[in-house]
């Protein structure tokens, strides 16, 4: 029997990104549950559809911002969040967030590089685990490196 495809989400409020987004999350081999324009939609997509990834713009328009990153994990504690901005200057905080990749807007090819990456992560653990590794910082990047557990605490 077939493995079953790994779930994306996109949430993006540029139709030309979230074109592009949506090409390259099939190309990758992922199925796309969901394709919304504000990070509040995205939150409540995320708690229905419980995506292994989320493909989140940073710069929605009054909205969460890197809020966002922590709602996400709130509603779906598995899924991995990749962060989609044309403001590099946010990749140290959207890391630090837990964000699991800062991809820039100009370089969506780095997308499909992180969704390749995380994908062979979950499928040599049989799917999303829970815990996700952060994606490789950039040569001389001051980003957080290590582990990001997106398990839900212990009660």
């Amino acid at each position: 029997m077939p493995a079953e495809a790994l779930r994306a989400l996109s949430c993006n409020d540029d139709a030309g990104i979230r074109r592009a987004v949506e090409v390259i999350v099939r190309r990758c081999g992922y199925d796309l549950v969901g394709d919304v324009g504000a990070a509040g939609e995205a939150i409540v997509a995320a708690g229905v559809a419980e995506p292994d990834v989320v493909v989140l713009d940073l710069a929605l328009t009054g909205d969460l911002g890197l809020g966002a990153v922590a709602g996400l994990h709130a509603v779906c504690p598995r899924c991995a969040v990749i962060v989609v901005s044309s403001f590099d200057s946010m990749r140290q905080a959207a890391l630090a967030a837990g964000a699991y990749d800062f991809v820039g807007n100009a370089d969506l090819r780095a997308l499909e590089r992180a969704l390749r990456r995380l994908a062979g992560t979950q499928s040599r653990r049989g799917g999303a685990s829970g815990q996700v590794d952060r994606a490789p910082t950039p040569a001389g990047s001051d980003a957080v490196s290590g582990t990001v557990s997106t398990k839900a605490p212990a009660s």
